[in-house]
């Protein structure tokens, strides 16, 4: 169901549009308080959002009006984000799940041994993901059927990327791995100290990925060599945005961080009020990120500081999606959110107001050219695309192409 937000227009940064409420379809109240969350990143394909919810259903949603379209029952709570090509949404819960966009039902479904909290990717007809049994799948997008599967040492809830012919993936046996497209062979292996449910950014021949030992990592995307590393206070579970040489990432330590992406040096932090399991999206020199502390935020990219928050009821551990100038993010509080990213421009994200309230900002001196310069080049983020093999989002900051 669809609700009316705070009074304002859409021009209004950090303004609700509308609200959407999952978990209507239990007698209510539901069976407990966690199993309406929607932790779930949304997904924008077109006029339609495509969410999950702990409800264990798939909902299509009106981008617009908020009004629901259908939605799609799997007996188990959703994790991982949706992933649309061509008319079917492709999406994991207890199994890998192809669901037709228009109508909600079911195409096919690959059984997992265990439960599918990665999310998939899809590139040339194969979809790839990963596992709570240890593996990385490549499963035939049209048909279901398996092409290869590669085995690691604990489970993988994070998602797929696919640079190049390689699949990058994070395990939980601490080891992020290069595994080849084509045949599932391995390439390299990079051994960090902690879990790696972090998904990989790859830029420019790095990979860019979280531990949960406390770093950010940079390493080279060929040969698995490390570059560098980060130190935060604590776990790293979210997944880096790389935009015009920085590197954006969220940490349990209450901070969202800007880092060199050359470099590996500090550039700015940003304090939340609770700990950052919400992946950070950027789109028109903004950072969008959730907390625990019920809030998603909208930070100055090249300063840090806040130019707006809004108050969910709830835990924010979705990560946001901006699309024409909306930002769609999911809350423990049962709930979607629509909420005006800022500007009039529905394609660039620009002329958020700052709030006087803003959380202190620790500016950090460090050399950055900020220059990200290629013929191919996502319009929202500016990360390089040449050689990139995906979907047709920006596997950063998730602009549609």
């Amino acid at each position: 169901m669809s609700g009316p937000g705070t009074e304002g227009t859409r021009g209004e940064a950090g303004t609700e549009q509308w609200r959407f409420e999952t978990g209507t379809v239990f007698p209510w109240p539901p069976p407990s308080e966690r199993a309406c969350r929607v932790r779930s990143p949304p997904t924008v394909a077109g006029e339609t959002v495509y969410v999950g919810s702990w409800d264990n259903h798939l909902y299509a949603v009106d981008a617009e009006t908020g009004d629901e379209q259908w939605h799609f029952d799997t007996g188990d709570e959703f994790h991982s984000a949706p992933t649309v090509v061509e008319g079917t949404v492709y999406v994991g819960n207890a199994n890998l799940y192809a669901v037709d966009a228009e109508t909600g039902r079911e195409q096919w479904r690959f059984e997992s041994e265990y439960a599918v909290q990665s999310s998939p990717t899809v590139v040339e007809g194969t979809i790839y993901v990963g596992s709570n049994d240890t593996c990385l799948y490549a499963v035939d997008a049209e048909s279901g059927d398996e092409q290869w599967h590669f085995e690691t040492r604990g489970k993988i809830q994070s998602s797929p990327t696919v640079v190049e012919g390689t699949v990058y993936i994070g395990s939980f046996d601490k080891c992020l791995y290069a595994v080849d497209a084509d045949t599932g062979h391995e390439e390299w292996y990079f051994e960090t100290d902690g879990v790696v449910d972090s998904s990989l950014a790859v830029v420019e021949g790095t990979a860019y990925v979280g531990s949960s030992d406390t770093h950010l990592y940079a390493v080279d995307a060929e040969t698995g060599d490390e570059q560098w590393r980060f130190e935060t206070g604590s776990g790293i579970t979210t997944s880096p945005a790389v935009a015009e040489g920085t590197v954006y990432v969220g940490s349990r330590d209450n901070h969202l961080y800007a880092v060199d992406a050359e470099t590996g040096r500090e550039q700015w932090r940003f304090e939340t009020g609770q700990g950052v399991n919400s992946s950070p999206t950027v789109a028109g020199g903004t950072v969008y990120v959730g907390a625990w502390d019920d809030h998603l935020y909208a930070v100055d990219a090249e300063t840090g500081r806040e130019q707006w928050r809004f108050e969910t009821g709830g835990s924010v551990h979705s990560s946001p999606t901006v699309a024409e100038g909306t930002v769609y993010v999911g809350s423990d509080d049962y709930h979607l959110y629509a909420v005006t990213a800022g500007g009039s421009d529905t394609e660039t994200v620009t002329g958020a107001a700052t709030t006087d309230d803003s959380e202190p900002v620790t500016k950090v001196d460090s050399e950055s050219d900020g220059s990200t310069s290629a013929d191919e080049a996502c319009s929202n983020c500016g990360t390089e695309l040449a050689g990139y093999e995906g979907p047709p989002f920006c596997p950063n900051c998730g602009t549609r192409f």
